[in-house]
């Protein structure tokens, strides 16, 4: 893809089980988390010394039969901002 940068990302979730796996359908396994990123540009195709922090709220959820649905929103916190905010989705299946 034309202007892709190499980066270096990192990020650490904290959270906290409100719920046990088989507690109840939709709501058993619940976890709410947040979680900080950090993405730096590592090429040299242009200026590198803007980093990006983000913060991340999100949850997880056990809806039944392996299934699991996750969503956050990264909200960025330095400036300056590559985007205002981005919604974030996923439903999973466990083999």
């Amino acid at each position: 893809m034309s202007g892709s940068r190499s980066t270096f990302n990192a990020n650490l979730a904290v959270g906290y089980y409100f719920t046990q796996h088989d507690y109840a359908p939709i709501i058993g396994d619940l976890v709410c988390y947040l979680a900080p990123n950090y993405i730096q540009a590592i090429d040299n195709r242009a200026p590198s010394s803007t980093a990006t922090v983000s913060l991340a709220p999100g949850f997880r959820t056990h809806p039944g039969l392996d299934w699991y649905l996750l969503g956050s929103v990264d909200v960025p916190v330095t400036r300056p901002q590559p985007y205002d905010y981005l919604v974030q989705g996923a439903l999973m299946k466990v083999w």
